[in-house]
C-alpha cells in the first residue's frame, strides 16, 4: 500500500500547482491567439504544399475533389493560370470549380505571388476582414504558371477567444477559491491538534500527568507529535508513580528510624534510671564485705549482693519484653469524603483512558466518609488503575466502584482481562515478589519479578488495620480496598 503524503508535501503540491496555475493561464489567455494564428499559418503551408505535390493543377474536378476532402481547415482555395481564375469555397456542392476571367489590365496583382512564400496574417483591412492569407506560385514540369491563393476568414476568433477567455478566468476563479478553501481546512485542522496538544503540554506543566492527546492520530506529522506526546506522558506517569511509590516507603523507613531512635533513648534512659538503685546497693555491699572480717556479716553481705543481681536480671528481661518497645506509628489522619477523592481522581484518567481506547466507568456511592490520610488514598487509587490500565485491552472495560457497607467503605477497581494463578494471589503482595507491569501475565509470575505497588497498598492496610485483596472475576480481575467508616457527628 502507498503511503499517505505527508502533510508538509500535500501543502507544497497545493502551493505549487496553484503558482503554476495563476502565473501560466494568464499568460496563455493573453498568447493563445498568436499560438492559434502561428499553428493555422503552418498548416496552410503543408496543406498547400500537399495541393501541389498530389494533385495535377489543370485537373479542376481533381483539384475540387482533393480540396472537399482535405479543406478541415475551411480554406478558400483559388488557381489561376494567369488567365483564368478558379475558386473552391468549402462546403459548395461538387462540381467543377467557379471560372472566373482576369480582366485585362488587372494581371498586374500576380506579380505578388511567390515561390517561396508563407502563410501570413493580414489584419490591414480591419478587424472585419482579418485572415490568414497564403500567395504561392508554381510552375509544373511543363513550365505552365499557376497562381495559388490559400485563405482563412478569421474574423469569429476574437469572440471565441473572449469566449474561452472568460471561461478560464471562471476555472480560475473556482480553482483558487477550492484552493483556499482546502489550505484552509488543512490549517484548521492543524491548528485544532496544535491547540489541543498545547492544552495537554500546560497541563502537564501544571502536573497532571494523566492528561492525553485523545484527538484524531494521524499518519501526519502532528499525528507523530500525538503519538510521541503521549508516549512521553506514559512514561513520565510511570516516572512519577515509581518516585511517589519510594517516596512512600522512604517516609515509612524514616519513620521508623525516628521511633527506633525514640525507642532507643527511653531505654537508655529508663534502664539507666531503673539500674541505678541496685547498682548502688551492690556497690556499698562489697565494700561492707570488704571491711569486715565476720563471716556472717560477709555472708549475709553475699546474699544481699546476689539479690540485688537477681533483681537487675529481671529488670533487664522486663525492659525487653516491655511492649512499649515493639514498632509503632503515629498517623496523620483526618475525616475525608472518600467518594469525592475517588471521584476527583476518575476524572484525571478520562483523558487516559480515552487515548487507550479503554471503556472506562465508574459507580459510586455519595458521602462516604472515613478517617484517613489523601496521600494514601492516592497511593491506592493509582496503584489499582495503574495496574489495570497496563492490563485492559483497547475496546475493554475499567470499573470503579466505591460503595456503603456496614463496618466500611470498599473502593475497588475492575478491569477486564485474564484471572489470576489461583496459587499465588497469596504472594502478589509480597515485596519481592511480583511488579504491577507483571500481573495478570502468568509467563511472568515469580520470585524473579519484584515491584512495590501491590506491597504499598498491603502496607497502608496494614497501618490502618482494614483489609484488601483480590477476586477473579468471570471476564476479568477485580481488587479492593476497604477503608473504616468515620463516626457520625
Amino acid at each position: 500500500m502507498f503511503k499517505k503524503i505527508s502533510l508538509k508535501y500535500a501543502f507544497v503540491i497545493v502551493v505549487v500547482i496553484t503558482a503554476i496555475t495563476l502565473i501560466f493561464v494568464p499568460i496563455y489567455m493573453v498568447i493563445q491567439k498568436t499560438l492559434y494564428i502561428d499553428r493555422e499559418e503552418s498548416r496552410m503551408e503543408a496543406f498547400c504544399d500537399s495541393l501541389i505535390r498530389e494533385n495535377d493543377l489543370s485537373d479542376i474536378e481533381a483539384v475540387e475533389a482533393y480540396v472537399e476532402e482535405n479543406n478541415d481547415s475551411h480554406y478558400v482555395v483559388s488557381i489561376s493560370d494567369g488567365k483564368t481564375k478558379f475558386n473552391y469555397a468549402p462546403f459548395r456542392p461538387r462540381n467543377p470549380g467557379i471560372e472566373q476571367r482576369i480582366m485585362p489590365g488587372r494581371s498586374n496583382h500576380l506579380l505578388e505571388y511567390s515561390a517561396t512564400a508563407h502563410a501570413e496574417y493580414n489584419e490591414a483591412a480591419g478587424p472585419d476582414h482579418e485572415s490568414i492569407i497564403l500567395k504561392r506560385f508554381y510552375a509544373d514540369e511543363n513550365k505552365n504558371p499557376y497562381y495559388i491563393l490559400i485563405k482563412e476568414d478569421t474574423r469569429n476568433i476574437e469572440s471565441l477567444f473572449d469566449y474561452t477567455n472568460h471561461v478560464l478566468a471562471g476555472v480560475l476563479i473556482s480553482y483558487i477559491v477550492v484552493c483556499v478553501i482546502i489550505i484552509i481546512l488543512i490549517t484548521g485542522g492543524i491548528t485544532k491538534s496544535i491547540r489541543k496538544l498545547t492544552d495537554a503540554v500546560k497541563k502537564i506543566a501544571k502536573k497532571d500527568y494523566s492528561v492525553r492527546y485523545d484527538g484524531k492520530i494521524t499518519s501526519d506529522e502532528i499525528g507523530t507529535l500525538a503519538t510521541n506526546f503521549n508516549d512521553m506522558a506514559d512514561t513520565i506517569q510511570n516516572y512519577i508513580n515509581s518516585i511517589n511509590n519510594y517516596n512512600f516507603l522512604l517516609k515509612e523507613d524514616n519513620e521508623h528510624l525516628r521511633e527506633y531512635d525514640r525507642i532507643r533513648q527511653r531505654f537508655v534512659r529508663n534502664a539507666t534510671h531503673e539500674f541505678k538503685t541496685p547498682l548502688a546497693i551492690i556497690s556499698s555491699q562489697v565494700e561492707m564485705m570488704n571491711c569486715t572480717e565476720d563471716k556472717e556479716k560477709k555472708e549475709y553481705y553475699y546474699n544481699s549482693v546476689l539479690q540485688e543481681i537477681q533483681k537487675m536480671s529481671e529488670l533487664i528481661t522486663a525492659i525487653l519484653n516491655d511492649p512499649n518497645t515493639t514498632r509503632s506509628r503515629v498517623i496523620a489522619a483526618d475525616n475525608v469524603n472518600l467518594s469525592d477523592v475517588v471521584g476527583e481522581l476518575c476524572n484525571t484518567y478520562n483523558g487516559l483512558m480515552a487515548t487507550k481506547k479503554i471503556t472506562f466507568s465508574n459507580n459510586i456511592e455519595s458521602d462516604c466518609h472515613t478517617i484517613t490520610n489523601t496521600t494514601n488514598i492516592e497511593h491506592v487509587f493509582n496503584n489499582y488503575i495503574t495496574n489495570a490500565v497496563k492490563h485492559t485491552a483497547p475496546k475493554d472495560n475499567i470499573i470503579v466502584t466505591l460503595k456503603k457497607n456496614e463496618d466500611y467503605h470498599r473502593l475497588s477497581v475492575y478491569n477486564d482481562g485474564d484471572n489470576l494463578p489461583e496459587d499465588i494471589i497469596d504472594k502478589i503482595w509480597d515485596e519481592f515478589f511480583s511488579d504491577n507491569a507483571s500481573l495478570q501475565s502468568p509467563e511472568s509470575f515469580g520470585p524473579e519479578s519484584s515491584g512495590l505497588g501491590l506491597f504499598i497498598v498491603k502496607e497502608i492496610s496494614n497501618i490502618y488495620q482494614t483489609e484488601c485483596g483480590v477476586i477473579n472475576r468471570e471476564n476479568g480481575v477485580e481488587f479492593w480496598f476497604d477503608f473504616e467508616k468515620a463516626p457520625v457527628s
